[in-house]
């Protein structure tokens, strides 16, 4: 797998519960979302994208993800595709960011600063089928395992937050 240069910046291991904290993304910056969504048992709820994405269509990604357009706040951002593609309407328990600094993530020049957000539910989505065709549940092992075997199903973003992931909550991988 080739190497992509992710660059720690910070992490927030507390409950994000005012909103209103979060930072608002300037003009300047180049910034992505990305949430990741677990059930009771530890096991990531994925999404298979729609075909009539313009990125990486029918592959398997995060739960949600998306662009922060400059002036918005990523939090609350995140929280509306989760609730329009997935269903849900559920709190960010974690946050961590990690900077992109390379070229390659959809072939952007520059750095791109990813705010990563996890959340815990017991539901099940309710899937917006002009943006997600399917959904699934796995766990990070699994998931890292399958990766490894068949990188081609999954979005560049996934592989690449897959393994930050990892390295700020390791013990979500120790899940069967």
């Amino acid at each position: 797998m080739k190497e992509i240069g992710l660059k720690h910046i910070g992490n927030n291991i507390q409950s994000i519960q005012n909103p209103m904290n979060q930072s608002v993304v300037d003009k300047k910056d180049n910034a992505l979302f990305a949430v990741f969504v677990f059930n009771a048992w530890g096991q990531l709820m994925l999404q298979q994208r729609s075909p009539r994405k313009s990125d990486e269509p029918c592959l398997w990604s995060l739960t949600c993800s998306g662009s922060v357009t400059p002036g918005n706040n990523p939090h609350y951002l995140a929280y509306d595709r989760l609730k329009n593609e997935m269903g849900l309407s559920i709190s960010f328990a974690n946050e961590f960011k990690v900077e992109f600094n390379k070229h390659g993530l959809n072939n952007n020049e520059g750095n791109k600063l990813i705010n990563c957000f996890i959340a815990y539910t017991g539901q099940l989505p309710s899937i917006n089928q002009q943006d997600v065709i399917a959904y699934k549940f796995v766990t990070v092992k699994e998931l890292k395992d399958d990766i490894k075997f068949n990188p081609n199903k999954y979005t560049t973003l996934l592989k690449l937050l897959i393994i930050e992931l990892d390295k700020h909550f390791p013990s979500l991988n120790n899940n069967n």
